[in-house]
């Protein structure tokens, strides 16, 4: 499976046991800076190799024996607090970087994804909406137009309706409501939204399998495997799309 390593690109400036500066996580530029004055008189009471540390949640910070301190320990004025973002925050703006990143790395053409109008798919379109939307608020325009310069951005067409593309696949079993809830996300983060209609494959499939068993597929002995197979019939279509865009996957599962 490939694996995205995300740099949050944190930096820290501290003295003596303050807090100086602290930059923006998960910036989106190619380089962030940060300056702070020092005061190098007080921080006499370690030598002078590199100093790792962070501060635990009653702001004592023990230092390394490796530094040969005056002191093993020293109270720091206010608490260092090393990451401040909640949980879902930080998830939320390192998954957005991290597709954003993945997308020009790989020169994609923009994201597709199955969108079912569950929690899973959603969740998907709106990270792959913010993704593209957080890069355009902190680069600019211009910025982002150099940036993904591949892509040849149309000014006058919105970000999002020109490289995310939301897919619904409908069966028999798919109800209105799915239906509203997934063309509803999708014009409301202006993404393209196409519909297909998949039961005739998902009826060939069971059809070769009743031919098989020598009986007829039916929802009260088969419900795992009739539920299975309509997940596994939307994988292709989108797979297709994705190769003739040159686009990238998003995908909850």
């Amino acid at each position: 499976f490939p694996v995205t390593i995300i740099y949050d690109g944190e930096i820290l400036i501290a003295s003596a046991g303050n807090l100086i500066s602290r930059n923006r996580r998960f910036s989106y530029q190619e380089v962030s800076i940060l300056s702070g004055i020092v005061n190098l008189t007080d921080n006499q009471f370690v030598n002078r190799k590199t100093v790792y540390y962070r501060a635990n949640s009653t702001g004592v910070c023990k230092i390394s024996d490796l530094l040969k301190p005056i002191s093993a320990t020293y109270e720091i004025n206010p608490p260092l607090e090393v990451f401040t973002e909640s949980v879902e925050e930080e998830f939320f703006r390192a998954t957005t970087l991290g597709l954003f990143d993945y997308l020009r790395k790989s020169k994609s053409k923009g994201f597709v994804l199955s969108l079912s109008g569950g929690a899973d798919s959603s969740a998907c379109a709106v990270l792959a909406a913010y993704a593209l939307w957080n890069a355009q608020d902190e680069l600019g325009v211009e910025g982002l137009k150099e940036r993904l310069q591949y892509l040849n951005l149309v000014d006058d067409r919105p970000l999002v309706n020109q490289l995310l593309t939301c897919v619904y696949q409908a069966t028999t079993q798919n109800g209105a409501a799915t239906l509203e809830s997934a063309e509803s996300l999708a014009q409301g983060l202006g993404a393209n939204f196409v519909f297909w209609e998949i039961d005739p494959i998902v009826r060939s499939y069971q059809q070769l399998v009743e031919t098989t068993i020598q009986r007829e597929l039916n929802w009260d002995v088969d419900d795992i495997a009739l539920q299975n197979v309509q997940a596994r019939v939307r994988v292709p279509g989108i797979w297709i799309l994705a190769n003739i865009y040159g686009g990238s996957i998003v995908t909850g599962k």
